[in-house]
């Protein structure tokens, strides 16, 4: 039988989850289907690319379509750090422990006694039972307190580990508030960790060699409910945070689950907000349920103000929409520690860049400000290596983190000189192109650093009084061969004014 070529022929699209991302591409590469999930789509004689993706794993499949055809597609296999229900690494010889120890305290409480309205569980595993976990790691994590104190080493008594030591549980009641989780091995990195009143925060990480902080997951469970593998809050936790990572909008099917009943978990709130104004493209008919979302992780779901992640959500939120929550404008926000989430620390520097005030000067957050990592969803920061090994130190010893010793050579990375000195060289061959004599100012070489204008005045301001500094950016400009000499560099920063 022919037809003519007008003719149109049903393509059947039928995934095994409506979590599929699905594209169709006629022969001259033009889009003409996008959506999620199971489609009939009407299209004419010829050869169609079926492009599908699920949670950033990709595929396609070329097609002669010349009469009524259907595609299975079948969603790839997930691995995630948390052992959840469907996920290719979930064995239950990890299951089982990870379930039962978050519901049971490992270690004595963090924090203060009086208050002890918050949880903490972090669980590291092999990637299965022959290939070690904990017995590579015990003693090489530790958890701080917002004061730089060591409240936990994850070591002895205050963990439990499993056979051939292939995990290693670590949970307790503690009072909420900020922490940082940080590894001393290899390249030291430190993550923020906040403690929500009436929940538990929960971090999962595997580990083959070193931990895999790309697949790091972080979720929230109601206060007295650990860890439920099966709970369809986790696995769209798992998979948003998944959806994050590869910069792609949460699929369809698991939005409306995590915006129904107006959105009661904070996690699903955090993933949504921060997913929708990441992928504002997608999004951008969703002002008002964004700041909805935010509204009410700010004054009923978590009723926390001062979490940081709200506050970045704030900021976000108006630097992707021009709006403000609660009538609060950014000018009247202060954020000294680092929110969790990578997107909403990001956001804040950039901020801090314009808004001088927002990032006060000296803050923690000012002073990882330049030392940041931008290869996981989360926050995360290399600290500068201590002379005492972790094991030297007694738990409860304050260590000397930034914020309350501040080391200014240690602190400011060769990235941050290079960039001040590319920025000054760039302004005298200007002046010297045009005849003029503008300066640089703070706030210029700020946002060429992207970094808060108060760790950047801070930066100028030590370069000044540090020869070891000077000393680093005279070797650094000589090294590029630069035509301004280092010397009328660090004339001309001691002169900077900040706007």
């Amino acid at each position: 039988m022919s037809y003519s070529k007008d003719h149109t022929f049903q393509l059947t699209i039928r995934p095994n989850s409506e979590d599929i991302e699905v594209r169709v591409f006629d022969g001259y590469n033009k889009e003409v289907y996008h959506d999620f999930g199971y489609a009939e789509i009407p299209l004419t004689k010829g050869y169609y690319t079926v492009q599908w993706q699920y949670y950033g794993h990709f595929q396609e499949k070329v097609i002669r379509l010349s009469e009524d055809q259907t595609v299975e597609l079948e969603a790839p296999q997930i691995y995630s750090a948390a052992p959840i229900e469907g996920a290719a690494t979930t064995h239950e010889y990890y299951l089982d422990p990870a379930v039962q120890w978050s519901k049971n305290e490992t270690a004595p409480a963090i924090g203060d006694n009086n208050r002890l309205d918050s949880k903490i569980f972090v669980f590291i595993r092999g990637v299965d039972l022959q290939r070690s976990a904990a017995l590579d790691i015990i003693g090489q994590f530790g958890l701080f307190d917002k004061q730089g104190k060591e409240v936990a080493r994850l070591e002895g008594g205050l963990i439990q580990t499993g056979p051939n030591q292939s995990w290693l549980a670590y949970s307790v009641r503690g009072s909420s508030g900020q922490y940082y989780l940080r590894y001393y091995r290899g390249i030291p990195r430190e993550i923020p960790v906040f403690l929500f009143r009436g929940w538990q925060t929960q971090i999962f990480l595997t580990y083959q060699k070193r931990p895999i902080f790309e697949g790091m997951r972080i979720f929230l469970a109601s206060f007295n409910e650990g860890f439920i593998a099966n709970n369809q809050e986790a696995v769209f936790m798992d998979r948003a945070i998944q959806s994050i990572s590869n910069n792609l909008p949460i699929p369809k099917n698991q939005s409306r689950f995590m915006l129904s009943e107006k959105v009661e978990h904070p996690m699903h709130g955090f993933l949504w907000a921060y997913g929708a104004l990441q992928r504002f493209d997608y999004y951008k008919d969703r002002v008002r349920t964004i700041e909805i979302v935010i509204r009410n992780l700010k004054n009923s779901i978590l009723n926390d103000s001062e979490a940081p992640d709200i506050k970045a959500l704030q900021v976000l939120f108006y630097q992707k929409t021009g709006g403000i929550i609660d009538n609060t404008p950014i000018t009247n926000l202060v954020i000294s520690e680092p929110p969790m989430f990578a997107l909403g620390l990001k956001a804040v520097i950039d901020a801090a860049t314009e808004f001088e005030d927002l990032v006060p000067a000296n803050s923690y957050l000012d002073q990882i400000s330049a030392n940041l990592y931008s290869d996981i969803v989360w926050a995360s920061w290399e600290y500068p290596m201590e002379s005492q090994e972790p094991e030297e130190a007694a738990i409860g010893q304050e260590r000397g983190i930034w914020g309350y010793e501040i080391d200014p050579n240690a602190s400011t990375p060769d990235w941050m000189l290079s960039t001040i000195a590319i920025s000054m060289e760039e302004n005298y061959q200007k002046n010297k192109r045009f005849n003029i004599s503008e300066e640089v100012s703070v706030k210029q070489l700020a946002k060429s650093a992207q970094i808060p204008l108060s760790t950047m005045q801070r930066t100028v301001d030590s370069i000044g009084q540090s020869s070891e500094l000077q000393d680093r950016m005279t070797k650094i400009v000589n090294d590029m061969n630069l035509e301004s000499s280092a010397d009328n560099m660090m004339e001309k920063l001691s002169k900077l004014e900040k706007k």
